[in-house]
């Protein structure tokens, strides 16, 4: 799976030996690994939350399960991605698409990307929809695992 991603060899070495998601999220969980600064633009329009994710270039990132299928653009960028829906893909901006029910995707990007997502909802608040479009997920391999969806 990790070598579908085709990281530079810095990033792969440190995630090396890791076959599935989780253990993939558990090596990023360790010490070598600089958590990137995502910003997350949250709005609610009548029946409808949108969620706006700034990624870096040069970013790894294991999204959270999506418990919806909705329709995804990424407006800004250029990113490889693998999950078992897709298998290893490259998006390009402009792109859309749409996210079946039980993805849980491996990102890396080749450049700054802008992913924003689109999921019916009569929910008004983060703290309301995000249980509402994510699978809880605790990861066995990281003790204390918050699920991730919970800390954005």
């Amino acid at each position: 799976m990790i070598e579908a991603l085709s990281l530079p060899p810095e990033i792969a070495a440190n995630l090396a030996g890791a076959k599935t998601l989780d253990q993939l999220e558990a090596a990023m969980a360790n010490p070598g690994f600089t958590a990137a600064e995502c910003p997350v633009k949250h709005r609610f329009v009548p029946g409808m939350y949108i969620r706006e994710i700034f990624i870096p270039a040069g970013t790894v990132i294991i999204s959270a399960t999506h418990k919806q299928t909705h329709p995804f653009v990424i407006s800004v960028g250029l990113v490889r991605v693998v999950s078992e829906h897709e298998g290893a893909v490259e998006y390009a901006a402009p792109f859309t698409g749409i996210t079946q029910a039980g993805t849980r995707r491996l990102l890396y990007t080749l450049s700054d990307v802008i992913w924003t997502t689109f999921h019916p909802t009569d929910k008004c608040t983060v703290e309301e929809v995000l249980p509402e479009i994510f699978e809880s997920h605790v990861n066995p391999a990281i003790p204390d695992h918050v699920p991730d969806y919970m800390t954005r």
